[in-house]
């Protein structure tokens, strides 16, 4: 077994030029584009073209419930533009041209085609469409409506693996059954479902072959997840199934493209539970037999974490998931005439990072993340063949090519991407398996995944080069390319020139003890115009039971779009971004403990002024500002946004559809309490601000979408109703038309709420800067 050890760090930082101390005005700031999350990006097969897909805040849309099961696009695709650029000459292009909601480029394998998902054509439906790189032309290959989020062509470059929807439904017809919220507020007549009453009912559910009485409270419905897998062959337009009106969430073709795994939500683990249970299924490509790998798994919430073995006789798949103490690896055979058993094969004590599977090599081993270690594993005998272990680094993921193909030499190199445990750097590494050497062809303080931390995806590889996402907290993300056996780096994308005039703010770690003796950390984002020996206004950006710390050179640190932090660094203020870990059972009291002492250490450097502090928090942020200002009168100005004072409120909130989506948040995740309301009926009052409202002093700006389908708009008026019957300093705006998160509001929507936001701090606290004892 090698043990590989490593201390060093190697830094360089963006260039920049022609910077000044002017704010970071809120209509450039609503012009950044970014990379489109949870969308790769793709090498051609022959390493010269890179495709992904941005997207701008001036191109979102008004919220609808169900937008996805009405259209097929996703949020994420919302305004995307599916562009390349050429990794020798760094030329770039739009192939999509900014028309229509684009997204998911998938390259060929012979590098001729790139397929995409686009609604350009105007029938308001996603659909598959192709470009010809050889014609530079693109053309929809199918009317079928897609309803996908993954694109796979089979080795041939022929055929295209996608899913659809389900043959049996029309777009109405798939909507009221997939969400039947959305079908009661269809936006336009033509797509409107009339009902004038709807009935809820329960029952027990006893569940065939078990024992005893299954309690029914899904927090949202898995029937979105209902879709047809489909081949469909570019060059005529023609549609073969291979499975019919399952659930699918996640697939993938085995090496030679004759079978498919995928996984099927089939429920929820448990009542008060968001964790999903799936089914492991392999289907022969041509549809002709389906077989159960494994049943009711425990997998990440999108049901992945599975990969098939280079002989394609294999599958692996990674138990875990969210509140997991550990992690299985497991391994099946298939295509079996008996079907066998899952083998665990290895046993983790840490849950890996979200969307990581095992990778295998080409000797029937298993690499994969256990805890801050890289380890190769014996898929046949379970034993533990090389453990890389760098000193001072956490390993966070292993590069791959496209399908979860390990790169170079996977027997005996390998690269991976691993993060500095004390200054939160991330760098790139080769890894030699079998002399236990090292490499560094990359560090430094900038961050390699932050563009797309829903998905392992930041970075890829092929041939020798590996192309990632890279940005710090003054730069937001931009595409580049490293040669693996020079180390040279290459920038390949500009996206947001209209920043290089303006001078950002930079970010520092801090650390202090909480008040139960943790040792706890935060990020600092320090005015632009920060000078030793003065004193800022401060607001403090919190969120808890985040770890913000772990984005240390994340563009702005937390937030994008209209909340994005460096507004405020731009304008004289330091935001603090403090950890928030939390213990189920106390959660209000948590956030004093964690947060108070974080912000009471900025103000013993000198760097904050204790007269002007205030705080803010958006979703689960905004219950943390709440449970902050009812319990210190330090704060001198409060923002929440899409928050709850009331989480007995918030618990039976029920959408048009019957779903409970906070059950499982305050019994045992989120703000968890540990039980219902009727196992700690009193914890729900002691850690509901809505009970305190009476002991606030700190003046309160609440913003609310009322098409909000997480935390419903009353929950907001409850809170302000509360306010003003006590006659408390309170400011309430709610956004027609909005859903949870401002990122996808209207961009006349999100411009009010950035200039609502930094007028009610600079009304409050002001924003010039202080000399010590004025």
């Amino acid at each position: 077994m090698n043990l590989v050890s490593l201390s060093l760090v190697t830094a360089f930082s963006f260039a920049c030029g022609g910077q000044n101390d002017q704010p970071l005005s809120v209509e450039d700031n609503l012009s950044i584009h970014s990379f489109a999350e949870y969308t790769p990006i793709s090498f051609s097969p022959d390493a010269k073209l890179l495709a992904y897909a941005v997207r701008s805040s001036r191109e979102n849309y008004r919220f609808e419930p169900g937008n996805y099961e009405r259209t097929g696009i996703e949020w994420y695709s919302v305004g995307g533009d599916v562009r390349i650029v050429d990794t020798a000459t760094k030329k770039s292009k739009s192939i999509t041209t900014s028309k229509g909601n684009n997204s998911l480029p998938s390259w060929s394998p012979d590098s001729k085609f790139l397929a995409f998902i686009s609604d350009r054509d105007g029938d308001g439906q996603a659909e598959l469409w192709v470009w010809n790189r050889q014609r530079d032309q693109i053309k929809r290959v199918s009317p079928t409506p897609v309803r996908c989020d993954q694109i796979e062509w089979t080795p041939d470059s022929h055929q295209i693996l996608t899913t659809t929807l389900p043959i049996e439904f029309s777009p109405i017809e798939y909507v009221r059954k997939a969400s039947p919220e959305a079908a009661k507020t269809g936006s336009t007549e033509h797509n409107r479902i009339d009902a004038s009453v709807t009935t809820f009912h329960s029952e027990p559910n006893h569940r065939a072959g078990r024992e005893g009485t299954v309690s029914n409270s899904e927090p949202w419905n898995l029937n979105r997840y209902l879709r047809d897998l489909v081949i469909i062959e570019p060059n005529t337009g023609g549609l073969r199934p291979v499975v019919q009106g399952e659930r699918i969430s996640r697939f993938q073709l085995s090496p030679d493209g004759s079978r498919v795994a995928y996984t099927t939500p089939t429920r929820f683990e448990r009542a008060g539970s968001q964790q999903i249970l799936y089914d492991l299924k392999e289907v022969d490509i041509k549809g002709h037999r389906t077989q159960i790998l494994a049943r009711d798994i425990r997998l990440d919430y999108d049901g992945g974490g599975f990969s098939w073995s280079s002989d394609g006789s294999s599958v692996s798949f990674l138990t875990g998931g969210p509140g997991a103490v550990s992690s299985g690896l497991y391994v099946v055979a298939v295509n079996q005439v008996v079907p066998q058993a899952a083998r665990l094969v290895y046993t983790s004590p840490e849950v890996p990072p979200h969307y990581s599977p095992a990778l295998w090599d080409g000797e029937g081993a298993l690499l994969l993340i256990s805890g801050r270690a890289a380890i190769r594993v014996s898929a046949a005998s379970g034993a533990v063949l090389d453990r890389i272990q760098m000193e001072g680094w956490s390993i966070r993921q292993i590069i791959a090519q496209p399908s979860h193909r390990l790169w170079l030499d996977p027997v005996e190199r390998i690269a991976v991407v691993a993060r500095n445990e004390r200054s939160e750097d991330e760098g790139i590494f080769l890894v030699d398996l079998k002399t236990g050497t090292t490499r560094s062809l990359l560090s430094g303080a900038e961050c390699l995944a932050c563009a797309n931390p829903y998905l392992a995806s930041g970075i890829t590889a092929i041939g020798h080069k590996i192309a990632y996402l890279r940005e710090d907290s003054a730069h937001p993300s931009d595409l580049w390319i490293l040669e693996a056996e020079t180390a040279a780096t290459t920038q390949l994308t500009d996206l947001n020139p209209q920043l290089h005039k303006y001078r950002m703010g930079a970010s520092r770690l801090v650390s202090w003890l909480g008040i139960d003796g943790q040792h706890l950390q935060g990020v600092l984002l320090l005015p632009s115009d920060y000078e030793v020996g003065k004193q800022y206004p401060l607001v403090a950006f919190v969120y808890a039971g985040a770890f913000p710390s772990r984005f240390l050179n994340r563009f702005g640190v937390a937030e994008t779009g209209p909340l994005n932090p460096q507004l405020l660094a731009t304008r004289g203020y330091v935001v603090l971004f403090p950890d928030s870990p939390q213990r189920i059972g106390d959660p209000m009291s948590e956030v004093l403990k964690t947060i108070m002492p974080g912000v009471n250490r900025v103000v013993e450097t000198g760097i904050a002024d204790s007269r002007r502090l205030g705080v803010m928090g958006f979703s689960n942020g905004g219950y943390t500002t709440l449970a902050l200002i009812v319990q210190t009168q330090q704060f001198r100005a409060a923002v929440e946004i899409e928050g709850t004072a009331d989480l007995m409120a918030a618990y039976g909130e029920m959408n048009k559809a019957g779903a409970a989506y906070a059950t499982g948040l305050f019994e045992h995740g989120q703000d968890g309490v540990g039980g219902s309301p009727w196992d700690v009926r009193d914890r729900y009052i002691e850690n509901s601000p809505i009970y305190y409202l009476d002991r606030i002093t700190t003046p309160l700006l609440m913003v609310h979408g009322d098409a909000d389908s997480y935390i419903a708009p009353f929950l907001a008026d409850e809170l302000f109703v509360g306010m003003r019957r006590l006659g408390k300093v309170v400011e309430y705006s709610r956004y027609g038309s909005e859903g949870h998160d401002p990122v996808s509001w209207s961009y006349s929507h999100q411009l009010d709420l950035s200039h609502q936001v930094l007028g009610w701090f600079a009304q409050h606290l002001g924003n010039a800067p202080l000399s010590p004892g004025l």
